[in-house]
């Protein structure tokens, strides 16, 4: 465990360097492609199959992706239309789509799985599987939401986000991470169910800022701060711990199950 911490502080000085200091920016996707690189070659070292990171062998996985995908989207509609119920959202189609179409799609749909699928692999594949196979579930379930929180301090404080909106996106990044957690677990331990709802989340976010202007008023501290709204704001956090807990209820006895039965295999063959 000693080498995955030291590879995960590595890359979150370089994602530091990369947000923080100027001309440095190209640090920022190099080390998460480090990261993602240096945790799978670890793991495979040590015996582990890819397979064990969750991709059991099944036909339903499309159907996985696709259900946990449209859940994603789902929670993004949950946060629009709570924030437009309360006159904090408003909307309006941006001009000359025609010309920069291809780079809007190359964002929206390409990058924005690039992000989900790294992320995933990394926080809800490697961390999460190692932390609860060495230690507890629910260190394995906190402490890798912990460090997957954490890799997005560096940005938010690069976009000039405050103290108070940093602490609330920690702590909605928090209950993001263990909605995503236990989401994995209730599905038997499927990493496609945790990828879906990331790259649900993010493009239907990211469809939105390329095809819409959108302007967020009110408190930032209620509503989020610009670029990270609603995440750095009490109606992300207050939203993602909700679902989590609510999961956590819905899928109790589930997830006691994938306590038990879940040890990813260790010593399995490709």
């Amino acid at each position: 465990m000693v080498r995955y911490s030291l590879l995960f502080i590595f890359a979150l000085v370089g994602l530091a360097s990369g947000s923080l200091v100027s001309g440095a920016s190209l640090l920022t996707p190099l080390s998460l492609a480090l990261l993602l690189i240096g945790s799978l070659l670890l793991w495979r070292r040590e015996g582990s199959s890819f397979r064990g990171l969750g991709f059991h062998p099944s036909s339903r996985w499309p159907l996985q992706l696709l259900g946990a995908m449209a859940i994603g989207a789902g929670i993004v509609a949950l946060f629009s239309l709570t924030l437009a119920w309360s006159g904090a959202l408003s909307l309006a189609a941006r001009d000359g789509l025609d010309e920069r179409l291809p780079q809007l799609l190359l964002q929206v749909f390409i990058l924005t799985a690039l992000v989900a699928v790294s992320e995933e692999l990394i926080f809800r594949g490697v961390y999460f599987q190692k932390l609860r196979l060495s230690f507890h579930f629910w260190i394995g379930v906190i402490g890798s939401t912990a460090l997957w929180a954490l890799i997005h301090l560096p940005a938010m404080a690069g976009d000039g986000v405050p103290l108070g909106g940093i602490l609330l996106g920690l702590l909605t990044f928090l209950g993001f991470g263990v909605f995503l957690s236990l989401a994995m677990v209730i599905a038997g331990g499927s990493l496609w169910v945790p990828i879906g709802i990331h790259y649900g989340y993010n493009l239907a976010f990211s469809a939105l800022g390329a095809f819409y202007s959108v302007e967020i008023v009110g408190q930032p501290i209620i509503t989020g701060y610009p670029g990270w709204a609603p995440e750095t704001g009490a109606v992300g956090a207050l939203v993602w711990l909700g679902l989590a807990f609510l999961l956590g209820i819905r899928g109790g006895a589930l997830i006691q199950t994938g306590r038990a039965e879940s040890r990813p295999g260790v010593s399995e063959e490709l």
